[in-house]
């Protein structure tokens, strides 16, 4: 295997000192999409085995890389995951990208969300309230299934047909309200749904009283980086109008995916 162009990069940094070395492992280990052997990171970095063998086992001590169960291959590890998201949460909350998802607000008189995925749940990473104070408000930092709302939706949309089944596999399906999705089959057929138009809503499966929708936001690579949203009272739209809003969501979209690959 050629000798990954991120990592070289990375190795080429400030002459190769063992800080280069130590992210040029995360760096590949993140660029995958699933558990990959040490052997083939030295392979690809360029690096002694013994190099690496020592990096990961001090990566894994500080949680940045773990091994994938029943297996000696790497993840990232949860402090790793965590990081990222705060990584994440600091650049949506910039000046800029902040703005527009105030605007939105604004326009729409809804609440508007920013969310990405960690540790299995949408993690929710900006907020914007609008005028009015009912509904359903998602505070930055707060946590959610990923089966029963919409950000979470559009992301299972954007994977793999085998990484869905192995994280729907996973899933502990909770009934929040009696309008949850609360079987694996069930949950297929909605996120087909999803990936025939491209977004995703939810009509009460969270918090009862609320409906909403969600659409993708992704990197310039095409990759889901998180999803951004609007809830609003069902009494104010029935579940069959929130894709009125789909429009407003997807050209908001479009300006933080370019704010974000500034």
């Amino acid at each position: 295997m050629p000798k990954h162009r991120a990592v070289a990069e990375a190795l080429d940094r400030a002459g190769d000192q063992p800080l280069d070395r130590a992210l040029a492992v995360l760096e590949f280990v993140l660029d995958q999409r699933g558990p990959v052997a040490a052997s083939i990171v030295a392979e690809a970095t360029g690096l002694p085995p013994a190099t690496v063998h020592r990096i990961i086992l001090q990566l894994e001590a500080r949680s940045l890389l773990k091994r994938a169960l029943g297996s000696k291959k790497l993840l990232p590890g949860a402090r790793l995951v965590a990081l990222g998201t705060r990584i994440l949460s600091a650049a949506f909350v910039a000046d800029e990208t902040h703005a527009l998802l105030v605007a939105l607000a604004s326009k729409l008189q809804e609440h508007c969300h920013v969310g990405t995925i960690s540790g299995g749940e949408v993690c929710y990473v900006d907020s914007a309230r609008s005028a009015r104070r009912s509904g359903l408000l998602f505070e930055p930092g707060g946590r959610a299934p990923i089966y029963c709302t919409s950000i979470g939706k559009v992301y299972l949309a954007g994977l793999p047909q085998a990484e869905f089944q192995q994280v729907v596999a996973a899933i502990d399906f909770k009934a929040f309200t009696p309008k949850t999705i609360v079987t694996a089959a069930r949950l297929a057929d909605d996120i087909a749904q999803v990936r025939a138009r491209g977004w995703a809503a939810t009509d009460e499966e969270f918090t009862p009283g609320v409906v909403g929708c969600a659409v993708p936001l992704r990197n310039t690579k095409g990759e889901f980086v998180a999803g951004l949203g609007v809830s609003l009272p069902a009494a104010l739209c029935r579940y069959e109008e929130v894709g009125k809003f789909i429009p407003d969501l997807l050209e908001t979209a479009s300006q933080i995916e370019a704010t974000l690959a500034t």
